[in-house]
């Protein structure tokens, strides 16, 4: 699987972690390479690693995947989940409606993620 960028890459990984329910972080990042692994529980062996295919292409490749997870699911809140991530995921709402409320989008993010935002 290929993505145009690291901050691509990223972005998708944002979305996984939010999905899924896990707490995934970037344990090793910067522009050639890209390590996520799970911390939601000790021990749990899912990883991604994904880096750079060539010198020239900033193309990013994924590498090694272990999509196994040990943990169960994340219980309180999930740092990815946050202003941007909910700004750039409904943007389109934000636009058809300006004056979209706070208990909306609570709304949205709860029905769409299984989570409520704390702000």
């Amino acid at each position: 699987m290929s993505f145009p960028n690291s901050d691509v890459f990223k972005d998708v990984v944002r979305v996984f972690s939010v999905q899924t329910k896990k707490l995934l972080t970037f344990k090793t990042n910067d522009r050639k390479r890209v390590e996520v692994v799970c911390i939601t529980s000790e021990g749990c062996p899912f990883r991604i690693w994904a880096s750079v295919n060539g010198k020239v292409s900033p193309t990013f490749y994924i590498k090694t995947i272990n999509m196994e997870h040990k943990c169960s699911e994340l219980t309180g809140k999930n740092y990815h989940c946050n202003a941007p991530f909910i700004a750039k995921g409904y943007i389109y709402s934000f636009m058809v409606d300006k004056n979209w409320s706070r208990e909306g989008i609570q709304a949205a993010v709860q029905r769409d993620y299984g989570m409520t935002p704390g702000y």
